[in-house]
């Protein structure tokens, strides 16, 4: 019997080893075996081929058998348990890498292989009883042992692609899958080949997007300066710290200058309002200072009138004078007393107004910058928005100018292919081909670049 080794099936077993060794050592053993016994007609060479499969294959295999599926969160898993019928329950990994299943409670996941979880669930749920009614009404009720429990993968954590690709985002998982496949899954690679022709059509309506929106991109940097000059009460502020402007330095100074006048304006009306409750509040001082001044002058007065009613006291009870003339002191004494306590109250009521007067100027400062943060706010997004758009159309624009700047240039595309595994500090980037190996949770991000060569004398002559 003859024995060949085309060269496609050596390639093929040296793939099959590291995805399934045990069929590898059998290939090996009915074909590779045999024909080099056949060249090696000695006998140390025919032992040497005995011993020599069973050396690698015992060195090479076992680490390749270890090398099972790491579980991570997101996977799905299914348990069942033997001796209980349609037990099967299907849980995910959550994001702290642990599994839960009713009746068995929660179990650390993440980081085991499939099996190693199994031998882990049984340890752990060993004796333990289960009891459980079967579709047909049956109670069932069972005690595991440490071998009743069984796993198997539902779905793996998705493959993410990204980037110049028809449909990106998750794509389920498949054991053996590869970048090629998984952006088939997503479908496919966008091209960004623009034809000569489809440019010419382009560049004149995208020149004028571009147009549009680098406008309103200035205007709206022209607001936010308006807004900065407004909170900081200077209609000549400082145009320094302002996003750049696609448009030119004429037109942008245009912008600025008509919301200076508005700056003017709405700053004047701010100070008359703001001037008319400080009138207010210098009248209200003025009257308080009077009223202050009256108050200490009743005081004296109420300080001799009680003097007099003394005075008239002692004379009364001496002898020397009438009743009649302590009766007047008392009542000049009465008469001052509520004079006083009137001009307290009506002090007391001026006080009340300029603390009012203050509250309105301190809420009218406070509402004046709230609206102002408030409205800046809501414009600094908005500007930023406007700056990605506008450098997407400028790309666009400089890829439809390209084609449409010659119509016999050629387009060269790039395509670069990036596989980005693990999360946070342990992600890894890397250049990636179409045949490489995906595992769950990997990125596969697509660049697809256009270059645009120079153009020959002669093209440039047919683009003019």
């Amino acid at each position: 019997m003859s024995h060949t080794i085309p060269t496609q099936t050596i390639t093929r077993a040296s793939q099959v080893l590291f995805r399934d060794p045990v069929s590898a050592f059998t290939w090996f053993r009915q074909w590779v075996f045999p024909w080099f016994n056949k060249k090696f007609r000695s006998l140390a060479g025919r032992c040497w081929l005995r011993i020599l499969p069973t050396l690698v294959f015992g060195l090479i295999l076992p680490n390749i058998v270890k090398a099972e599926y790491i579980l991570t969160p997101g996977d799905e898993i299914t348990l069942s348990i033997g001796e209980l019928p349609d037990s099967t329950v299907v849980s995910r990994i959550d994001i702290d890498g642990k599994v839960s299943f009713p009746r068995l409670g929660s179990f650390q996941a993440s980081g085991f292989t499939l099996t190693e979880l199994r031998e882990n669930i049984n340890l752990e749920t060993a004796g333990m009883v289960i009891s459980i009614y079967s579709p047909s009404g049956e109670w069932f009720q069972v005690t595991i042992d440490g071998t009743s429990i069984y796993l198997g993968m539902k779905s793996y954590l998705p493959v993410f692609v990204t980037g110049d690709v028809a449909r990106p985002g998750p794509v389920e998982f498949q054991p053996g899958m590869t970048v090629r496949t998984a952006l088939a899954s997503g479908g496919g690679v966008l091209s960004s080949l623009i034809s000569p022709q489809e440019a010419l059509v382009n560049a004149p309506v995208l020149r004028s997007n571009l147009t549009t929106l680098a406008i309103e991109h200035a205007n709206l940097v022209a607001e936010l300066w308006s807004l900065n000059a407004l909170f900081e009460r200077d209609e000549n502020l400082s145009m320094s710290g302002l996003p750049s402007v696609s448009v030119n330095k004429e037109n942008f100074e245009a912008f600025i200058l008509s919301r200076k006048d508005q700056v003017r304006l709405m700053l004047r009306e701010r100070l008359t309002e703001y001037g008319h409750l400080e009138d207010q509040l210098a009248t209200l001082t003025k009257r308080i200072d009077l009223f202050n001044e009256k108050l200490r002058n009743q005081e004296q007065l109420i300080e001799l009138a009680k003097e007099e009613v003394i005075s008239a006291e002692t004379l009364v009870e001496k002898g020397l004078a009438r009743a009649s003339v302590l009766s007047n002191a008392r009542q000049s004494l009465l008469a001052l007393s509520s004079n006083t306590l009137e001009a307290e109250s009506i002090l007391a009521e001026l006080e009340l107004q300029r603390k009012l007067i203050h509250q309105r100027i301190d809420i009218f400062d406070s509402s004046f910058n709230v609206e102002l943060l408030e409205a800046r706010a809501t414009l600094e997004p908005r500007i930023k928005s406007l700056s990605s758009e506008i450098l997407g159309a400028q790309e666009s624009l400089v890829l439809n100018d390209g084609g449409a700047g010659s119509i016999l240039r050629q387009f060269e595309e790039d395509l670069k292919l990036y596989l980005i595994r693990g999360t946070g500090d342990k992600a890894t980037t890397s250049d990636a081909s179409f045949d490489d190996i995906l595992r769950p949770g990997d990125v596969v991000e697509v660049d697809n670049i256009v270059l645009f060569p120079e153009s020959s004398e002669k093209d440039q002559s047919v683009g003019q």
